[in-house]
């Protein structure tokens, strides 16, 4: 959990409707929230926000909070099984599956990194073999003119 998120949930755990509900987060009458009274406090929280029927993210669902969340992470450069874990996904094919599109292309890093080596590869073996001419001709260099061909 961001750090950040921690001092905001410490206020909030801080109010007197947490405190005497003792649940996180509480309905305003106090009982648990479950799926079939979320809806109203969403929209109230949204409403607080000002994001009315005319914002471009009023009809946002709870639940794309939780797919944004991924894709931040992705972009941050989290790894596949990090997000497996942190989602409670029951596989990696499961999160790849749904999630697999956001990342970058794997192909291309390979692709990339192969280059990187041969490159690498190439110009050591040029130096390797001008070393070698310059030897060679250094050799040659120091023979008798009778005996150079």
């Amino acid at each position: 959990m961001p750090a950040i998120l921690g001092d905001v949930l410490g206020e909030h755990f801080g109010t007197a409707a947490v405190q005497t509900a003792g649940l996180a987060f509480p309905t305003l009458t106090g009982v648990p929230m479950r799926r079939s009274n979320f809806r109203k406090p969403w929209h109230r929280a949204l409403m607080d926000l000002g994001w009315t029927d005319d914002h471009p993210l009023a009809g946002l669902v709870f639940h794309e909070l939780r797919h944004t969340a991924v894709a931040l992470a992705i972009a941050q450069s989290a790894h596949p099984l990090a997000i497996k874990e942190r989602l409670g996904h029951s596989s990696i094919t499961v999160t790849l599956d749904r999630y697999g599109g956001l990342f970058p292309s794997l192909d291309e890093a390979i692709a990339e990194g192969l280059d990187a080596v041969l490159r690498e590869q190439f110009s050591a073996k040029r130096e390797q073999l001008a070393d070698s001419v310059q030897t060679k001709r250094a050799k040659i260099a120091r023979l008798p003119r009778s005996e150079r061909s």
